[in-house]
């Protein structure tokens, strides 16, 4: 079973080694393949020559990586596509790296002298998206910001009812979460292509075990290309959690002309009463990460 997908049932209380067969199939599933595979042949008519990544901003999930993206996508040496999230690695890696090479169309006549980068920030937390990078851009950078798992999962859930995937309190999401993505897990074990909407949207806690994302993804890339940032200090400190960005990328010294704050910080609606429960919960899984980066963020 996939390091990460373990990892997740653990954290659930499940074994790992549940039978889907009884699962029901919708027909959406049931004809996914067939549709998916017809766009994979579509999109394999035209192999294009361009300039995959150099490096990838991988996670995580509101921590901050739409800034940064914006950020890099401005400095004269870096080339990206006009479209953040691309979401090859995760959800359409079964269209073929021709359908990914579309989004680099368009390159300049100097590509040779830029680095090319793209920021989705799903790829940390996708169980195969790490493997699948590997054989594509097997020498890549990758970036991740991390974020006070508190602050992230109430960011997520506000994002939810906005966007109207969610109706549940904060709470009783939080609460529902087991059961609600479980289901989506076991498929995603037995099918590498499945699309998991519900572990996909409601993930709030899980997306806040930091060092399981990190562990997995050195599993296929050697640690000094991964670079570990704090979202909170990124935004308390711009300018130099940015130059550590540009030296780890080996970019020349550049800063815009202004680092605007989209970093929204505390959020003072959460009850005092759930974030206590909540820095309990998280407390040994923030120090399982500490361990792994060799720093602390005081979380």
């Amino acid at each position: 079973m996939n390091y990460l997908i373990n990892k997740q049932l653990e954290v659930l209380g499940e074994e790992g080694e549940e039978s889907i067969t009884n699962m029901a199939e919708s027909l959406r599933e049931s004809v996914r393949p067939l549709y998916r595979g017809l766009r994979k042949r579509y999109y394999g008519l035209v192999n294009e020559e361009v300039k995959l990544p150099d490096f990838l901003i991988v996670g995580g999930q509101k921590c901050g990586t739409s800034s940064l993206h914006h950020y890099l996508a401005n400095h004269p040496s870096v080339w990206s596509p006009e479209k953040k999230e691309l979401h090859f690695f995760d959800y359409y890696y079964d269209y073929g790296v021709p359908f990914y090479k579309r989004f680099f169309r368009n390159q300049p006549d100097n590509i040779a002298d830029l680095l090319v980068g793209e920021a989705t920030p799903e790829y940390i937390f996708h169980p195969y998206s790490a493997e699948r990078i590997s054989k594509t851009l097997p020498d890549v950078k990758a970036i991740v910001l991390l974020r006070n798992p508190i602050e992230r999962a109430f960011s997520a859930w506000g994002m939810g009812i906005r966007q109207g995937w969610e109706s549940l309190t904060f709470e009783d999401a939080l609460a529902a979460e087991g059961e609600r993505i479980k289901g989506d897990l076991y498929k995603m074990s037995a099918d590498k292509n499945f699309y998991g909407y519900e572990w996909n949207h409601h993930s709030y806690l899980l997306r806040g075990h930091y060092s399981h994302q990190i562990e997995n993804w050195l599993l296929h890339f050697k640690r000094e290309n991964l670079l570990v940032l704090s979202a909170e200090r990124f935004f308390n400190n711009t300018k130099k959690e940015f130059k550590k960005v540009c030296d780890f990328l080996e970019l020349d010294g550049w800063y815009p002309e202004e680092f605007k704050n989209m970093f929204v910080g505390l959020n003072n609606e959460l009850s005092i009463k759930t974030r206590k429960e909540l820095e309990a919960y998280f407390q040994p899984y923030n120090q399982e990460l500490y361990k792994l980066i060799e720093d602390d963020y005081g979380w």
